[in-house]
């Protein structure tokens, strides 16, 4: 199962001169991720951080960013080349085999770490429970519910939100 699905590396990063900047950039989960050198710590921050969460979520579960050498591309210009994988108990397969609901719950993680951190963040997803085994649904409402700073609005067909959130 292939599906074209987007992961959103979302980052708020400190500059010096400016404070606080936010980014955030879609990219294929299938292919592979080009990146400038001095852009690619900041990926795999951001990777790092959801693989941090994700491992709350689904135990065991590690998303990583595998450099996978380098790419001339069309104005001349060298990038860096990365593969988005997980790993579960040491095996490492491409993110693009993992199930749907996994896919799709590391497809906004990046925005839901900053929705739990930042106040003034919010984020609505349609269909939140598409594809997600209600166990996980539930366990990640309930952390959102009781530690998150900003707002998650969401629809879902699912009962789940209703039995682990208060009314």
């Amino acid at each position: 199962n292939n599906i074209n699905m987007l992961l959103l590396l979302h980052a708020w990063t400190k500059i010096e001169e400016y404070g606080h900047a936010e980014f955030t950039m879609p990219v294929k989960m299938h292919e592979p991720i080009y990146a400038r050198k001095e852009d690619s710590k900041l990926f795999k921050g951001i990777i790092e951080s959801i693989s941090k969460v994700i491992s709350s979520v689904v135990p065991g579960l590690r998303v990583e960013l595998v450099d996978t050498g380098k790419s001339l591309v069309e104005n001349g210009e060298e990038l860096l080349v990365f593969n988005l994988v997980s790993e579960r108990k040491g095996v490492r397969i491409p993110l693009s085999y993992e199930s749907d609901g996994i896919r799709r719950i590391i497809s906004f993680m990046s925005i839901m770490i900053a929705v739990y951190n930042h106040p003034s963040v919010t984020l609505a997803i349609d269909e939140l429970d598409s594809g997600i085994f209600e166990y996980m649904l539930g366990e990640l409402l309930s952390i959102m519910y009781e530690s998150a700073k900003g707002q998650l609005i969401f629809t879902s067909h699912n009962l789940r939100p209703l039995e682990v959130l208060p009314s």
